[in-house]
């Protein structure tokens, strides 16, 4: 039975054989590894973890090797696989029919803008193009009082948006709507 951390290390080693990318969330093998092993295991990337001398149950090494084997196979993005994108430090669902949420505007909206907006001036903002929502949910989660509209021409997107809505609870403030950007 191996370890968190030797599989950690050991899905670092297939990543970086395997020539697959990254960007997607992580930008190195090491990360991407922890991320997966992590997720396997049943640790969120936002929880803390010291407890790299766990052993792995051979449930938890069944999915890790389940999820290694796909990203090496398929080369998708591991946030695909996995369903779900942290953003802002918040978890938000994924499906191939949106973009895999990063964004150095995730410093911006954790801010409030500052300094380029006065703290409590935002009232209204608008995410176009909106894919999972991501933007929007975080702009709203990290700004009281804020109203959001989030377009975005994919209905398949609009759905992805829609689930995370409802995840993070601010539909009262996250309008969304089906728009081609001029409409």
């Amino acid at each position: 039975m191996r370890t968190v951390g030797e599989w950690v290390s050991h899905c670092q080693q297939a990543l970086e054989a395997g020539g697959v990318w990254f960007g997607h969330g992580t930008d190195n093998a090491r990360d991407e590894a922890a991320w997966l092993v992590l997720h396997a295991i049943g640790v969120a990337p936002a929880e803390p973890f010291e407890d790299w001398r766990r052993t792995v149950t051979q449930p938890q090494a069944e999915r890790i090797r389940a999820l290694l084997h796909r990203r090496l196979e398929t080369r998708e993005p591991l946030a695909y696989l996995l369903g779900e994108a942290w953003f802002c430090g918040l978890r938000f669902y994924v499906t191939p029919d949106v973009l895999v949420p990063r964004s150095p505007i995730a410093e911006l909206i954790a801010a409030e803008f500052s300094p380029w907006v006065a703290p409590g001036r935002l009232r209204r903002a608008l995410d176009l193009c909106t894919g999972s929502g991501c933007m929007a949910v975080a702009m709203a989660v990290s700004i009281p009082g804020l109203r959001v509209d989030a377009a975005d021409i994919s209905p398949a997107a609009l759905r992805v948006a829609a689930a995370n809505v409802a995840l993070h609870a601010v539909g009262d403030r996250v309008r969304l709507i089906e728009s081609d950007g001029f409409a």
